[in-house]
């Protein structure tokens, strides 16, 4: 499937010609967060000098702002990441009505052998007003 598109369609709409407002508060948010989780579990280590917590937390950290990251990552096709999965579970979430456009062959010989008696029945009628 080939889509053509101006090369510079998204110019011009987009803060940084990459984010929009929605994708800016889900990235803050998500550094922050990731952030906050590597300085508490860092200052709870201090604390408690016990060094698994302090991996534990910047593994967590790094895997929220990578996942924040990753999701407002350019797709093809798509804005990005987080607008084709929420595509996907609009998808799913949705009932799905497909209104059939083909041929039901059951119903088309029936209808051809319907129309076979009428013609029969009209040819009959013919033949017995004209005698």
């Amino acid at each position: 499937m080939t889509f053509i598109i101006p090369k510079d369609f998204k110019k011009g709409k987009y803060i940084l010609n990459r984010y929009r407002i929605k994708d800016l508060i889900i990235l803050a948010s998500g550094c922050i967060s990731g952030c906050v989780t590597i300085l508490s579990m860092v200052m709870m280590t201090l604390n408690t000098s016990k060094i698994i917590y302090a991996v534990i937390g910047i593994i967590v950290g790094i895997l929220i702002i990578g996942t924040v990251f990753l999701l407002t990552t350019n797709v093809s096709y798509y804005f990005n990441l987080l607008e084709y999965y929420i595509s996907i579970i609009d998808f799913y979430k949705n009932n799905h009505e497909y209104i059939w456009t083909g041929f039901d062959y059951t119903y088309e010989e029936e209808e051809r052998k319907i129309n076979e008696l009428e013609r029969k029945e009209e040819k009959r009628k013919k033949s017995q007003k004209n005698s």
